[in-house]
């Protein structure tokens, strides 16, 4: 299970945990960054600070969306850029 969400502070869930234990289900909260975070991203790539070509793994565009997912579903590369088509 997978938790996304942001949700405001105090915010509270719970679980069956004779079903986490049995069903060997694993809970997951990734972090994501802060529009602060970002906003410094963006200037480090845009300023060349920071060469994130290595970080992309494929170009596409938004037609080959459906073989994008199929590779990240198989595991292969970190990160693909969809563009729109002729840009």
């Amino acid at each position: 299970v997978v938790l996304f969400g942001g949700c405001p502070s105090g915010t509270r869930v719970s679980f069956d945990t004779a079903r986490l234990h049995y069903d060997q289900i694993t809970l997951m909260s990734p972090f994501h960054f802060t529009p602060r975070d970002v906003s410094k991203a963006q200037r480090l790539l845009g300023e060349g600070r920071i060469d994130g070509r290595p970080l992309i793994t494929g170009t596409y565009t938004f037609p080959e969306l459906l073989q994008v997912l199929a590779l990240l579903q198989q595991g292969q590369g970190i990160k693909y850029a969809l563009v729109p088509q002729g840009a």
